[in-house]
């Protein structure tokens, strides 16, 4: 794991030896935090850039100042950690994932708030919606699941691969969901669970996404060092292509309903 400080100006990288470490751009060490039994799987920048959260195969995460010294310990899940994340808005909560099956969130001063619980198997991967407000877990179970800062699902699971997914995030307005898969394709949702798009040409299973700030591209990386930019219509765009496939349909099929008739009026390029 890899992750880029709020600014920019710093890089902080997890490492199987049990050390994640904190550079400058020019590829200079500038901090070493150490503590951990087992290997690092994921680090993250807290917003204001003071602190430092590590999630380790020795089931716990912490807590550090930029300065290397760990200020928090977070202790309850049962299995290894596959991520942690601050959350975006304030940086006062922590969220933690673990193939233990649950997700956690936590304040800083190592207290668990919530307890997110319904996976069937171990989850790999966790993000906060871009205002902090929601959960979004992948499993090894094939689903994607929504959840309250209270651990409560809030909708009905997405069951969107036959296995692993590897890695899901929120696209910067909140509005969708991409996915990576073991099955070696990406794939974009809808809030309800409805596939909006999917990407193939991987020859392997895909680890992880990353949004660009304006969601129109998304940055993935697979097996066989394999990174891609792909494009990302927005949902205005792909409402009015659909529309624009549909509308021949609608307007002249005697099987639609009066109340369908006009479900793309105004939409699309024919307005």
């Amino acid at each position: 794991s890899v992750s880029f400080s709020p600014k920019g100006q710093l890089l902080a990288t997890a490492g199987a030896d049990g050390i994640a470490r904190l550079w400058n751009l020019n590829g200079q060490l500038l901090q070493e935090f150490k503590g951990h039994k087992d290997a690092v799987r994921s680090v993250s920048f807290s917003p204001n850039e003071q602190f430092l959260a590590t999630a380790s195969e020795d089931m716990t995460a912490r807590l550090w100042n930029l300065k290397g010294q760990q200020l928090v310990l977070f202790k309850e899940h049962q299995q290894m950690l596959r991520s942690v994340s601050f959350s975006p808005a304030d940086g006062q909560r922590l969220a933690t994932a673990s193939e233990d099956g649950t997700a956690r969130l936590w304040n800083l001063k190592g207290q668990q708030l919530a307890l997110a619980k319904g996976h069937s198997g171990g989850v790999m991967s966790m993000s906060f919606s871009p205002n902090g407000q929601r959960l979004v877990t992948g499993g090894y179970d094939g689903t994607v699941r929504l959840w309250n800062l209270k651990g409560e699902p809030l909708k009905k699971k997405l069951n969107t691969y036959q296995n692993h997914v590897m890695d899901v995030r929120f696209s910067p307005d909140g509005q969708r969901l991409a996915t990576a898969g073991k099955d070696s394709t990406v794939r974009l949702w809808n809030l309800n669970g409805q596939q909006l798009a999917e990407f193939k040409g991987y020859t392997g299973r895909v680890w992880s996404l990353s949004f660009s700030p304006d969601g129109q591209h998304l940055a993935t990386a697979g097996d066989g060092d394999m990174v891609r930019l792909l494009p990302v219509e927005g949902l205005d765009e792909l409402l009015s292509r659909s529309c624009d496939w549909v509308r021949d349909y609608l307007k002249y099929n005697q099987q639609v309903s009066d109340s369908d008739r006009h479900l793309c009026d105004g939409i699309g390029t024919q307005k």
